[in-house]
């Protein structure tokens, strides 16, 4: 597999302190990969990073093989990188169908109906998102940034909030998506529904990278596990 997102040797200063420390590892095209550790290990300051929002003081970000140091974020998503924000589940007073619409610059009904069916919003196209249950609004936050049909999806978080039955839910839909070949890389503290998820894991804590690799190889350490990997 190809490596659609390389981090080389990253590093992110914010307030003095290094919220990424010399992180590297890549993203394959079709890849499931997750970033976990505990809170203020540097994982959204990564996402921030690799999608445009924030400057790295050394190392690359590379993107599809094109280096994106430069690039602005409208540039990066543009180009096929989407990402969605912790907490962040669309426009509250406009329905879900035209929060899809504003996603996809588009008002072409079959365009709009397909992007919902992929997240099962179709039954709830006309609501509006506020009066959504937290879940449905995971998934359209979800669904417009799948509306941009992008290469690879970042999931900042999806589950944080939601009971085991809406975590379920959630996670049947990222794994249907990436099914479809949509690459996802995916933050989340979730650990158990992580591993079940995943294809590659990185492990992160005060910025730096701990430890890397398939779940059940990492499942398999017991130091890990009892620091990080608690389900």
């Amino acid at each position: 597999m190809n490596a659609l997102l390389g981090v080389e040797g990253v590093t992110v200063t914010l307030g003095g302190v290094r919220a990424v420390d010399n992180v590297s590892f890549s993203v394959s095209e079709g890849q499931l990969c997750s970033v976990v550790g505990p809170n203020g290990a540097g994982k959204t300051t990564l996402f921030n990073t690799v999608t445009g929002f924030l400057k790295r003081d050394v190392g690359d970000v590379r993107w599809d093989g094109k280096s994106v140091n430069r690039w602005s974020p409208q540039r990066v998503a543009n180009d096929g990188l989407a990402r969605t924000f912790q907490n962040a589940g669309g426009f509250g007073d406009m329905t879900v169908r035209d929060n899809i619409s504003v996603a996809a610059r588009s008002r072409n009904e079959r365009r709009i109906v397909t992007t919902a069916g992929r997240l099962g919003l179709e039954e709830v196209l006309d609501e509006y998102v506020r009066d959504c249950s937290l879940a449905t609004r995971k998934l359209v936050g979800m669904s417009m940034a799948v509306a941009c049909e992008p290469r690879m999806l970042l999931l900042d978080e999806p589950l944080a909030g939601l009971d085991h039955q809406d975590r379920d839910a959630v996670v049947a839909m990222i794994r249907r998506l990436n099914d479809e070949d949509l690459t996802i890389l995916l933050i989340e503290h979730d650990i158990r529904r992580v591993l079940e998820l995943s294809d590659h894991v990185v492990i992160l804590d005060s910025g730096a990278i701990v430890a890397a690799g398939a779940p059940a190889e990492l499942a398999g350490k017991p130091e890990l596990n009892d620091v990080y990997l608690r389900a």
